[in-house]
C-alpha cells in the first residue's frame, strides 16, 4: 500500500465514503438502488477533479477532535438511526 499513488488512495477513500452515504440513504429515505448508483456515479465523476486539484495545493493541515468525540458518543446515544 505504501506504493499506492496518493490520487488513487484519495479516489478509493471518496468511493468508500460516498458508497456508504448512498447505502445509508436507501435505508433513511425512499430511494431505489438505481437512483443511488446514479448519484454515486455523478458524485465520483465530480470528485475526481476535486481530488486532483486538492493534491496540487500546499497542505494546510487540519485538526478537528469534535468529529472523533461525536463518533464516540454514538455508541451511547438515546436515539440512533441504525442499530449496529
Amino acid at each position: 500500500l505504501a506504493a499506492l499513488p496518493t490520487a488513487h488512495a484519495g479516489r478509493a477513500f471518496a468511493c468508500q465514503t460516498v458508497s456508504g452515504l448512498t447505502a445509508a440513504s436507501m435505508k433513511l429515505i425512499r430511494i431505489g438502488q438505481t437512483s443511488c448508483q446514479k448519484i454515486l456515479r455523478r458524485t465520483l465523476e465530480k470528485l475526481g477533479g476535486e481530488i486532483d486539484t486538492a493534491l496540487t495545493r500546499d497542505p494546510d493541515g487540519w485538526f478537528n477532535p469534535l468529529l472523533e468525540i461525536a463518533s464516540l458518543r454514538h455508541a451511547r446515544s438515546h436515539a440512533r438511526l441504525f442499530i449496529s
